[in-house]
């Protein structure tokens, strides 16, 4: 007997909504938070294109305005992984040393954080006596020190007043410092205004790091779900890299800046492989660029008094799930 018209697809509808139902029920949450980086290309990329639900995943994004703010909830055990800088991941280990590890990296600013001035403003030595707005303690001010530094302009000649760095690129826009630290797409908006840019991470390269970092014990209860999240990650990374316009499509839409901005912008940083990953951060026996890299800013955030312990920076990496990376 013949199912009338109405019938089948009523039933084919039935059909896909449980089928919709049980793949949502099989999926792996996995609560992530991050802010809006240019750099994350290939975590945008791979929830545009489903690669996490691929690996089995049912990623949940907690997105904040800095690297810093998603420090608070992932210690509270509110997420599950966060994607940030080296700088910040030291401040939570200096709260007690084993609050977290890194376990792979995304990708270092190459020109994608900068001292941008004036136009006025003869370069890095035309800081003194300026006022520059910048997060003090963190990764920004140590390359606005390095710049000083290879100036020979001492700190104390520079009026700091303390913004991260979404905060320091609007007040430069706006007009209300003469210099700003400050990162993408804020160095564009900046340049908009008529600024210029200073000093910036493609003089100190491989400084500004962006990783995946988690608690300890999330290794070990969500070690599948962190391996698939990974791979996954990889997978968006690599598409990305090889995808550069149609990459700038949807990290443009996740940033809501426009697409040609934005591949100027993928040109000021690098993302990282699986492979690259393991090498910068390497073993206990051998450690990468990475982890040196990090034991300067930590040193840099001890004599500086925004850490209360010179935090063991080699501690902090644990490569140990990258391998397992199918």
């Amino acid at each position: 007997m013949r199912v009338p018209i109405l019938a089948r697809v009523l039933l084919a509808v039935t059909i896909a909504l449980s089928a919709g139902l049980s793949q949502a029920q099989t999926l792996r949450p996995l609560r992530v938070a991050h802010d809006y980086w240019v750099g994350y290309a290939g975590f945008f990329v791979a929830m545009e294109k489903g690669f996490f639900k691929e690996a089995g995943l049912r990623v949940d994004e907690k997105v904040f305005s800095t690297p810093a703010d998603g420090l608070p909830p992932l210690l509270a055990g509110d997420v599950d992984v966060h994607l940030s800088t080296l700088d910040t991941c030291l401040t939570a280990n200096d709260r007690g040393a084993d609050n977290l590890r890194v376990i792979a990296l995304i990708d270092s600013s190459f020109g994608a954080d900068a001292v941008i001035g004036k136009s006025t403003i003869d370069g890095v030595p035309g800081l003194r006596g300026k006022k520059v707005g910048v997060s003090l303690g963190q990764a920004n001010h140590l390359l606005l020190l390095k710049a000083l530094a290879k100036y020979k302009v001492p700190a104390s000649a520079v009026s700091l007043v303390n913004l991260n760095g979404d905060d320091a690129g609007n007040a430069f826009a706006a007009g209300k410092v003469d210099a700003a630290v400050t990162w993408e797409p804020f160095i564009t908006q900046g340049l908009s205004k008529g600024g210029q840019v200073l000093y910036s991470t493609r003089d100190a390269p491989d400084l500004i790091i962006n990783a995946v970092a988690v608690k300890p014990g999330t290794m070990k209860s969500k070690k599948d779900e962190l391996v698939a999240f990974l791979g996954a990650l990889a997978k968006g990374t690599a598409w990305a890299i090889d995808n550069p316009s149609e990459t700038a499509r949807i990290v443009g839409k996740a940033l809501e800046q426009d697409p040609q901005a934005v591949r100027d912008m993928m040109n000021k940083d690098r993302l990282y492989t699986l492979a690259d990953s393991a090498t910068l951060i390497g073993t206990a026996a051998a450690p990468g660029k990475a982890v040196q890299t990090t034991r300067e800013i930590a040193k840099f955030l001890h004599e500086n008094k925004m850490t209360a312990e010179l935090v063991d920076a080699g501690k902090m990496f644990d490569g140990g799930l990258l391998p397992l990376v199918k």
